[in-house]
């Protein structure tokens, strides 16, 4: 009887996947079957979801990529489908109502299961295809309202997969679309999320020289030569309901930000707080309780800024800049780093050069020190500040030289050394001598990938000693007289005595 009963309810019950009809009969507890029902979750990058896949409940390549961590809240609204069916005879308006408004349909008392995606996103309920109304006689198909209601920390959902609702017992589908009468041993859905990228890149590369060496781009900058920066950030969809949203920027040590240049459109202070860090970077974290942040809910996010090398730079040392996005506390994000339009493949790089000097004796070769020089660049001079290594760590170009345009030789080896120049030809000039020395003639010199710290990489300056003539009008005249007199008569004798020897 129970086989037969069984038959008789399969055959009116060809209908397609989310909806079903009506069937009542006399049937014991234990006649309620369940059935695994898997969600396999599946996201899309950068607008690539299809816009509509079939989904026939069977297993399927549906594209897309596997995601793990999302949680999964089934609901029990059987109830609410047969009191809204009362009044609402079309499956589907039934359906979509209970879909759209989860405030009234997805409670904590009628929650059946939450689960969260692993493996290859998936995660399985098991669920009754059939239910008890009052009359424990009597039975009815089972529906259920499965929700997202938890996206991993390690991608930003732009969209979260719509809520839906499954009403059992389920068929298979023929390749056209139709139904059979054979029931599916397990469901299989895929629901959607879509994410796009977070994107970092520098806004323009005016200014920063392009060279290439040994096959690898970089961008040659100065010592504080500020570098735009943009920022797209992608805001998840459910940022409303997530613990922390933050976007962290990490510079290579020796590149930082350039204070006063940071701009976020379309928020004002309050919806974020802005906090620079030991490193040279910043981290932004989104006000959760602002208004204006909840509703850029998957929508995007533009900051722009600018960084700077700064006066620990070392010149042909590679720096470059990355940024991540933590949401809810958990680790960052993949870091991510703008790409140089020239080798896109890879992340632009910026470098910088420098001179090693050394001022010595012409004749002894040792160290000078006080000599006093300025740098120039056609008819701008440049102006330095002292770093931690003593080195003079160029600043800015000026019309004139002033006070920090001088550069000094050190005391006792005569050596001094410049940084974050670009690399190119420049010229020193010696505006303060050593006493006792011929000052020098103004000497060009050249700023090359890798001369910094090159072999023969420093530059020797030498002066000439000016002798040890002693000063006109001193007592020290009559001496250098006398020395000359007796020079000049032993001189004549030498001579007239070769003469006598020679007409011998």
């Amino acid at each position: 009887m129970k086989k037969i009963l069984r038959n008789v309810m399969a055959a009116l019950l060809v209908l397609p996947l989310l909806v079903s009809v009506f069937g009542v009969a006399t049937v014991n507890a234990d006649d309620a079957e369940t059935v695994d029902v898997t969600v396999n979750k599946r996201i899309w990058t950068d607008e690539s979801a299809p816009s509509e896949i079939l989904n026939t409940g069977a297993q399927m390549d549906f594209g897309g990529e596997a995601l793990n961590g999302v949680t999964f809240t089934v609901y029990d609204v059987t109830d609410a489908y047969y009191d809204l069916h009362a009044t609402t005879p079309n499956t589907k308006t039934v359906i979509d109502t209970i879909a759209s408004d989860l405030a009234t349909y997805a409670g904590e008392d009628n929650v059946v299961a939450s689960k969260v995606t692993e493996g290859a996103g998936q995660a399985t309920f098991r669920l009754r295809e059939l239910q008890f109304g009052e009359d424990p006689a009597v039975f009815r198909e089972a529906a259920y309202l499965f929700v997202e209601t938890a996206t991993p920390a390690n991608v930003s959902v732009t969209k979260k997969a719509a809520p839906f609702v499954l009403v059992m017992p389920l068929y298979e589908m023929n390749p056209n679309g139709t139904f059979t009468p054979t029931k599916l041993p397990e469901v299989h859905v895929y629901p959607k999320n879509e994410t796009v990228t977070d994107t970092k890149e520098v806004v323009s590369f005016d200014g920063l020289d392009l060279i290439t060496e040994d096959g690898t781009v970089y961008r040659n900058v100065e010592i504080g030569q500020k570098i735009p920066f943009k920022l797209t950030l992608n805001i998840p969809e459910d940022i409303a309901e997530v613990e922390s949203y933050s976007v962290t920027d990490t510079p290579t040590l020796g590149l930082a930000y350039a204070d006063g240049t940071l701009q976020v459109e379309g928020l004002q202070a309050g919806d974020y707080t802005f906090t620079t860090n030991d490193n040279g970077g910043f981290t932004i974290e989104l006000s959760l309780e602002s208004e204006t942040v909840k509703a850029l809910a998957g929508k995007q996010l533009v900051i722009t800024y600018q960084m700077a090398l700064t006066k620990e730079a070392l010149p042909d040392t590679p720096y470059e800049n990355g940024a991540a996005v933590t949401i809810g506390g958990n680790d960052p994000q993949e870091t991510i780093k703008p790409k140089d339009p020239e080798n896109p493949e890879n992340p632009v790089k910026f470098i910088t050069g420098g001179k090693r000097f050394i001022k010595t004796d012409a004749h002894t070769e040792l160290g000078l020190g006080e000599a006093e020089f300025v740098v120039k660049n056609g008819n701008q001079f440049a102006v330095f500040t002292n770093n931690e290594a003593g080195e003079y760590a160029f600043i800015e170009w000026s019309d004139e030289a002033v006070d920090n345009s001088k550069v000094v030789s050190a005391e006792n080896t005569g050596a001094f050394n410049i940084i974050g120049l670009k690399y190119g030809t420049y010229t020193l000039s010696e505006v303060g001598t050593p006493n006792g020395y011929v000052p020098i003639a103004d000497l060009e010199f050249d700023v090359v990938y890798n001369g910094y710290n090159a072999e023969n990489g420093i530059r020797n300056v030498p002066n000439t000693p000016k002798g040890l003539l002693p000063s006109t009008g001193g007592n020290g005249i009559y001496a250098f007289l006398a020395v000359g007199a007796l020079l000049m008569i032993g001189s004549y004798i030498w001579f007239k005595k070769s003469k006598v020897q020679a007409e011998v």
